[in-house]
């Protein structure tokens, strides 16, 4: 239990480092819902993590362990 509550704290500041160090300033034009989730790839990273938070991937599965 303990292992897979610090697996999401260690999602969440992925996540954290990621929308401080490039989203808040991204200055590309094409910047919306549709370019970030598929054009952008901290966008794509994102969504990975977003599932991983929701619970369709295990935190220490195959998935989780590509993304750290």
């Amino acid at each position: 239990m303990l292992r897979d509550k610090e697996k999401r704290i260690e999602i969440f500041k992925q996540v954290d480092i990621i929308v401080h160090n490039h989203c808040n300033g991204c200055q590309n034009p094409k910047r919306n819902t549709a370019y970030c989730n598929r054009g952008c790839k901290h966008g794509v990273k994102l969504r990975k993590f977003g599932a991983l938070l929701e619970g369709e991937s295990k935190p220490g599965g195959p998935k989780f362990k590509n993304l750290t």
